[in-house]
């Protein structure tokens, strides 16, 4: 199980590290949606549309079966 912060925008764009082997990931530091949610966090709104373009197209990238998050939030 990666700590996919390190590479998940790249996901987006190259596609999963390790070809069609299913695995899960953890991100932990996925903010742009803070904002949106209530939690006081700068209001950046050209990056956090970017950002959340570049989560929604990462997690749809064959191969990832389980994306564990610490925030409650994310799912909103």
């Amino acid at each position: 199980m990666p700590y996919a912060d390190y590479f998940f925008n790249g996901l987006a764009f190259l596609g999963s590290p390790f070809g069609k082997t299913p695995w899960i990931g953890i991100t932990m530091r996925s903010t742009f949606h803070h904002h949106k949610v209530g939690i006081k966090a700068p209001d950046r709104p050209v990056v956090n549309a970017i950002k959340a373009q570049l989560f929604r197209r990462a997690i749809r990238t064959p191969g990832l079966r389980t994306l564990l998050s610490i925030d409650p939030t994310l799912p909103e």
